[in-house]
């Protein structure tokens, strides 16, 4: 995983790696790839999202924001 202090165009994170979708503003793990988006879960499991790899950052494992991560620490979607 990179240490998110440069996000160069080819970065793609590990399998289990923590993310942020800057879209979502949600938190959680990389899972996968498939037909050029990218598969992620929130920490601990639950339902699998998609997200285009331009809009999700590098997070740390414990969902704090890194340098341009900005992972919420609940992993949980925008409230209105």
């Amino acid at each position: 995983m990179s240490n998110g202090s440069t996000r160069s165009s080819n970065w793609r994170p590990g399998i289990g790696d923590p993310v942020h979708d800057l879209r979502r503003d949600r938190a959680g793990e990389f899972r996968g790839e498939n037909g050029g988006l990218w598969y992620l879960r929130p920490h601990g499991g639950g339902i699998e999202w998609t997200a285009a790899p331009a809009e999700v950052r590098p997070a740390r494992r414990d969902g704090a924001a890194g340098r341009d991560g900005g992972a919420r620490r609940d992993g949980g979607a925008r409230r209105a």
